[in-house]
Order: C-alpha cells, then structure tokens, then sequence
C-alpha cells in the first residue's frame, strides 16, 4: 500500500516500493548527434561531349531517369547510363514529341561513323555582353561560331 501526502510526491513512498519507479529523463542526453552523415557524390553527368570520338562500349552520359534519350548506335543500360554501340562521333539531336497534348523537346545521343578528312561538327560559343545604363545594365547573349572567334597572341 502506498502512503503519501498531497505535496511530497516519490519522496514520501516506502522504501520498497519506491524502487518500482523509474524517473525518466526530460531532456536529450548532450552526447549524441543527429547530423554528420553524408554520402558520396554519384559521378553523374556528360562523360564524352558532341564531336569527340567513342569507343564501343564506352560511357556517354550518367543519369537519373531519361533526360537524354537514346538515338543511333546507343544504347540504355538499366540505370538510365548511355553507351555507345559502336565507335564513331558523339552527336546530339534534338526532336519534338507530343506529350499530354502539348509538343515538349526532347534532347537525343547518336553516334555517327568516324570518317577520317571528314568535316568536324561546327562548335559554337556564348558570349555574354553588358550595356550599362542609368539604373542598372542589359546582358546581351551572343553566339558565334567557334572558329570566327579572334585568336590570342602569345
């Protein structure tokens, strides 16, 4: 039997039954730590870039899900990776396809057979301009062809 008083609380139960009670604490032990977890980078991404040469076999692209689809001479593996079928020339397409009634643009890898004395793709570069005004500036975004570009003296 319990005997105890209105404002004593543990302090006034009997020695044997006291021990039946366990105080629980009400903040968090200081010793643990929720963070410092992290996990390495997937290495995801462009392995070979329009115009370089592929062996077969060779990786072109990692992804998540179908960003860059699949064209001539490549193909999937099961973990969305692009692979070249055969060695040739990386090169990129771009296609419309109709999806949920609209047309949406879809980005597709193809490799073309190499052909030595061949005319490479052209290569074009963005060049970003400012124009300063009373308030602020204006970007201009050219492109131009990579070759046209003025080249530096040593």
């Amino acid at each position: 039997m319990l005997c105890r008083t209105a404002l004593s609380g543990i302090s006034a139960l009997r020695a044997p039954e006291a021990a039946k009670f366990v105080r629980f604490a009400t903040k968090k032990a200081g010793g643990s730590s929720q963070n410092g977890r992290n996990s390495i980078g997937r290495r995801l991404g462009l392995k070979r870039h329009g115009g370089q040469r592929v062996k077969e076999n060779e990786i072109i692209m990692r992804q998540r899900g179908m960003t860059f689809h699949p064209g001539e001479n490549v193909h999937r593996g099961k973990d969305f990776t692009l692979h070249a079928s055969m060695d040739g020339v990386v090169q990129f397409t771009w296609y419309k396809q109709p999806c949920r009634g609209k047309l949406k643009s879809r980005a597709r890898i193809n490799i073309v057979p190499y052909v030595p004395g061949a005319p490479q793709p052209k290569r074009f570069v963005t060049q970003v301009s400012y124009e300063m005004r009373p308030g602020g500036f204006k970007l201009a975004l050219t492109r131009r062809l990579f070759s046209s570009l003025p080249q530096q003296q040593p």
